[in-house]
């Protein structure tokens, strides 16, 4: 299959990620499990991850004695590493040049597992279903601290929020959007003809004119009703998607409410859902009522380049509530110092290590 369009960074820079762990050698039952997940979002995760196992092998024939760190090359993350291991290669044929790799390399070992992760997970998946096969699939992204809002073909509108991703393909009988990081609004128009189904890691939801707000968060996804109703059910990589989309224990959400679906794909009901943290990002604002330390972090560095690290476990799960602004992260460290529970130190501009104030 050729690609439609030029290859996504931000897909390319995953895939080098998960080249890199099957070249260490260590992905475990669960992260074997998370990767089936990744290619099974789209058929470009698997072009592109064959094609970084093929860089990685080729780099490890020309450099036998591994003097050349790849993780740390790749850690880095600088604009021109990925483009320049990609610009030269054919896309048509990603496998070129891999066979010429020394057979001690883990990646071209791993291979077959690639292979069986993949080709299994887009079945029993339901990738068919996902329409990410087709012609007209298109992803669209946020990147660090962005936010974009993108009208579809028939009337519904998206509104992503930082570091998101969705891909939308309306060339079935259905209109598919496939949320595949992040968080967006959807604003679906009214087709009583054709549902409008939302697909977030293992989660479901179908509608067929409403408003709701989706956020996937280490494998699990929350929607938020704003208008209308939804109904939310669980694919997993054990059951396939039925034609009607969804299983029979689909929940039906109304608005006001919210639905959290665990990585397990056990469904949690809320009634009177908090409207306001859940949408407060459309504003730039970030609302936290005693959520713990860790996520409040993780969830500033979703907006900004500054990385904040919390240096210690039980300092992580310490209980945080206040309104601070998306784009203002020193507010953040500057609440922290004068807590008296925590002190910051700053590393150059870019990155504040936060650990637990010492008793004087």
């Amino acid at each position: 299959m050729k690609p439609t369009t030029d290859p996504n960074p931000i897909i390319v820079e995953e895939a080098a990620h998960w080249a890199v762990r099957l070249d260490d050698d260590d992905l475990q039952g669960a992260e074997k499990s998370e990767l089936a997940a990744w290619l099974c979002q789209s058929p470009q995760h698997v072009q592109e991850l064959l094609v970084a196992a093929s860089v990685l092998a080729g780099c490890a024939a020309l450099d036998p004695e591994r003097s050349i760190s790849i993780d740390e090359l790749l850690s880095e993350k600088a604009p021109e590493v990925i483009p320049l291991m990609t610009r030269e290669r054919k896309r048509g044929d990603p496998f070129r040049g891999f066979w010429r790799s020394v057979s001690e390399n883990r990646v071209a070992a791993a291979i077959p597992l690639i292979l069986v992760l993949a080709l299994g997970a887009l079945v029993v998946a339901g990738v068919l279903d996902l329409g990410l096969w087709g012609k007209d699939a298109r992803v669209y992204a946020t990147a660090v601290g962005e936010q974009r809002s993108v009208a579809l073909d028939d009337g519904s509108v998206v509104h992503l929020n930082t570091r998101s991703r969705v891909a939308v393909d309306f060339s079935g009988a259905a209109r598919v959007a496939s949320l595949l990081d992040g968080e967006a609004v959807f604003k679906v128009a009214r087709d009583a003809q054709r549902p409008f189904k939302v697909h977030a890691g293992d989660t479901l939801v179908e509608v067929r004119g409403t408003e709701f707000n989706v956020r996937l968060y280490h494998r699990a996804a929350t929607i938020t009703v704003l208008e209308g109703r939804v109904a939310v059910s669980t694919t997993g990589l054990s059951r396939a998607v039925g034609p009607e989309g969804g299983s029979p224990e689909a929940v039906i959400v109304a608005a006001g409410n919210q639905a959290v679906v665990s990585g397990d794909g056990r469904i949690t009901a809320h009634t009177e859902a908090d409207l306001e943290k859940a949408l407060s990002w459309r504003t730039r604002r970030l609302i936290f009522r005693s959520d713990p330390l860790g996520a409040v972090v993780d969830e500033f560095n979703r907006y900004n380049r500054m990385e904040i690290v919390v240096a210690d476990d039980a300092l992580a799960l310490t209980s945080i509530s206040g309104v601070f602004s998306a784009d203002d992260p020193d507010s953040l460290l500057e609440f922290l110092a004068t807590s008296g529970k925590a002190q910051v130190t700053r590393v150059g501009r870019d990155r504040a290590i936060v650990q637990a104030a010492t008793e004087r």
